[in-house]
């Protein structure tokens, strides 16, 4: 079982990123390296995914609010900034 502080790091999220798509993408598990016209600067992403997972460890301390509820807003954030390289765009990155 994996506490709080583990799973809400950049490391944990890139692992996961990994093992999920890792036999598919070569580049799996690491951010993406061009600028794309969604999401932020690719400067900006690791600072962006930092800045989410502080929220979502403030929301698990100080509101009460439903898992699916935090799990669905932080995908949308996540989404938001586009961490990853995309399957169809980003296959030569």
């Amino acid at each position: 079982k994996f506490k709080k502080d583990e799973i809400l790091t950049e490391k944990f999220v890139k692992l996961v990123h990994k093992r999920m798509y890792g036999d598919v993408w070569i580049w799996a598990g690491e951010f993406r390296k061009t600028n794309k016209n969604i999401g932020v600067d690719r400067h900006q992403v690791a600072i962006e995914l930092r800045n989410l997972l502080g929220e979502c460890k403030y929301w698990i301390d100080h509101e009460p609010i439903l898992l699916m509820k935090l799990l669905f807003d932080s995908n949308i954030a996540l989404y938001k900034f586009t961490a990853f390289p995309t399957a169809t765009a980003d296959i030569h990155d």
